[in-house]
């Protein structure tokens, strides 16, 4: 589970951990939370997450407003199609979606 980073300009992004531990990067540092802990991502914040830890984790991820999960049927339907899920693939699907991919930190593991 991960993501690299990107900017939301349409909308927040949160992660309620379900399971595991999920670590939210952003221009702050980073922050690692563990299961029943909330994470958030503002509109505009760059941010990257990933499962740092040993185990799998499962997050619920909400959007405010409602709309990005167009974005995952997107890249769903590419998939399905053949398509390979690539940087480049993505940041389009994301550009489509008022979301922008952002440079990747030189701390970034």
């Amino acid at each position: 589970m991960g993501a690299r980073p990107h900017v939301h300009d349409g909308h927040d992004e949160y992660f309620y951990v379900l399971e595991g531990e999920l670590t939210l990067h952003t221009g702050d540092g980073e922050v690692t939370a563990g299961p029943g802990h909330l994470l958030a991502a503002t509109r505009g914040t760059p941010h990257g997450f990933r499962n740092a830890g040993p185990l799998p984790a499962r997050a619920l991820c909400l959007y405010t407003p409602a709309g990005y999960e167009n974005y995952f049927r997107d890249v769903h339907a590419a998939v399905s199609a053949g398509a390979e899920a690539t940087d480049e693939l993505l940041a389009d699907f994301r550009s489509r979606h008022r979301t922008r991919s952002h440079q990747v930190p030189s701390d970034w593991p």
